[in-house]
């Protein structure tokens, strides 16, 4: 796998979480990111979590834009806190379309067989 040389960023205006690579190793073929934010709002804040899974097409990946819930906008803001706590990139048999049920899964739960390779890489993310 290539390693990430740089820790994932979220772009507000363009929805998107990049990051960087070193050169070398074998790209992944899926994506996997989760985020987590916090709006501090009056009377309480709200709190919030996005997980997302792509095929990877290359260093960013983007979130949908979603309209308003119930009077609340969950697309994050400027005075949001954002915080991305996975970013996993996973070269597996067959891409994506065959793991899209599991793919949140711990991965070791979720392999059967006795044949193929599957690669992972995660970001580390230590305790507060």
């Amino acid at each position: 796998m290539q390693a990430y040389a740089s820790a994932p960023v979220y772009d507000l205006a363009a929805h998107t979480v990049t990051w960087t690579e070193r050169a070398g190793g074998t790209p992944g073929d899926v994506v996997r990111v989760g985020m987590q934010m916090y709006r501090d709002d009056i009377p309480t804040g709200r709190a919030w979590r996005w997980r997302l899974a792509a095929a990877r097409t290359g260093t960013s990946v983007k979130f949908p834009t979603l309209p308003p819930v119930a009077g609340f906008d969950f697309n994050p803001i400027a005075s949001d806190t954002v915080a991305i706590d996975d970013l996993t990139m996973m070269r597996l048999p067959g891409g994506l379309a065959p793991w899209r049920t599991t793919i949140f899964a711990p991965l070791a739960q979720t392999l059967t067989g006795t044949t193929g390779h599957v690669a992972v890489q995660t970001l580390y993310v230590p305790e507060l």
